[in-house]
C-alpha cells in the first residue's frame, strides 16, 4: 500500500518504519498471513539488509506460491539483486495468476528490458496495452525509446499523454534543449533543480530525475543516486528507485559505471552476491566484483 499509494507523499524512511509497524500488527492479529511476517521480520530499520529482505521474500513465496503481492515483491528483489533470468517466469507465473494484473505485465517488462530483450519487453506492452492499460503502456513504451536514443519514436508512441505535463511538440522541444551538445546538460540540471525544489510529492522529483539516465547523463544520474542515498544500509531511500530503473535500462550500462561496485558493497548487494551466487551480467574474479 505504501509504493502504491503514499510513496508520493511520504518520506522513503517514514514509509518504512510504517511497513514495519503495520506488517508486525497484521502478523499479531493473524500469523498465517505470509506477507505481513515477511515485512514483520525485515522491514525495520535495525534488522533491515538486502541479505534479509531477499532470504524472507523467498520464504514466502515457498509458503505462498501462487500469492500474486508475494510474487510481485520476489520478482522485484530478484531484478534488484541482478538475477533477471530468476525474475522473469516469476513475473509471468503473475500474468499466468492474473491476466488483468497490470504488475504482471509491468515486472515481465522490466525484466526483459534488464536483460537487453527490448523487442519482448515491447511485445509485453502490447498485451499491457490490449487489456485496457493504453496510458501506462505508451508511457513505458515511450521511456524505453528515449533511453535507447529514440527520441521520435518516443514521442509518437506516446501520442496525446503527457510525461511530467509534456507531450507532442513541447516534449520535441524539452528534449532537443537537453541534448544541445553544448548547453543540453546545463539545461537539463537547471530543469531537474527547479522540479526538485518546486514539486510538493516524491513522484515528480523522481521522475524529473529519470531524465538523466533516459538522456544518456550517467554520471548525474548516479550523483543523484549518491545524494539521495542514506548514511545507514539500513534505511530505505528513494535512491533505491532511481537504482532499480537504472538496473532495468540495460543498454545504458548502468551497472559498468564506476559507482555502482563500491554503492553494492556499501549498501550490502555484495553481501547478497556472495550467498547466493553471482548476477547475471557480473562475475568475481580474485576476490573482485565487476560487472557489465
Amino acid at each position: 500500500m505504501y509504493w502504491n499509494v503514499a510513496a508520493s507523499v511520504l518520506e522513503t524512511s517514514k514509509g518504512q518504519l510504517l511497513i514495519y509497524e503495520s506488517a508486525a500488527r497484521a502478523y499479531e492479529l493473524d500469523p498465517s498471513l505470509v506477507l505481513a511476517r515477511t515485512f514483520a521480520k525485515t522491514a525495520h530499520p535495525d534488522n533491515w539488509s538486502w541479505s534479509a529482505d531477499f532470504e524472507a521474500a523467498e520464504q514466502a513465496v515457498d509458503a505462498e506460491p501462487d500469492n500474486v503481492q508475494i510474487l510481485d515483491v520476489w520478482s522485484y528483489d530478484l531484478n534488484m539483486a541482478g538475477y533477471h533470468k530468476d525474475a522473469l517466469p516469476v513475473a509471468q507465473r503473475i500474468i499466468d495468476l492474473d491476466p488483468l494484473a497490470q504488475i504482471g505485465y509491468q515486472r515481465t517488462a522490466e525484466a526483459y528490458w534488464a536483460l537487453g530483450k527490448r523487442a519482448d519487453a515491447h511485445a509485453t506492452l502490447g498485451k499491457l496495452r490490449d487489456i485496457g492499460h493504453e496510458e501506462s503502456a505508451a508511457t513505458l513504451l515511450a521511456y524505453s525509446h528515449f533511453t535507447a536514443g529514440e527520441y521520435d519514436e518516443g514521442i509518437a508512441v506516446l501520442g496525446s499523454w503527457s510525461i511530467d505535463g509534456m507531450s507532442g511538440q513541447a516534449l520535441e522541444e524539452f528534449i532537443e534543449n537537453a541534448t544541445e551538445p553544448e548547453s543540453g546538460l546545463e539545461f537539463l540540471r537547471a530543469w531537474v533543480d527547479e522540479i526538485d525544489s518546486n514539486a510538493d510529492n516524491y513522484f515528480d522529483k523522481f521522475q524529473a530525475k529519470l531524465w538523466y539516465l533516459r538522456l544518456g547523463y550517467l554520471d548525474d544520474y548516479w550523483r543523484e543516486i549518491e545524494e539521495n542515498s542514506p548514511e545507514s544500509p539500513s534505511t530505505w531511500s528513494s535512491a533505491e528507485t532511481l537504482e532499480y530503473v537504472g538496473k532495468n535500462s540495460r543498454g545504458s550500462r548502468f551497472t559498468k559505471h564506476p559507482s555502482y561496485i563500491p554503492y553494492a558493497i556499501k549498501y550490502g548487494m555484495v553481501d547478497l552476491w556472495n550467498k547466493h551466487g553471482a548476477p547475471d551480467f557480473c562475475s568475481k574474479t580474485d576476490g573482485q566484483w565487476a560487472c557489465e
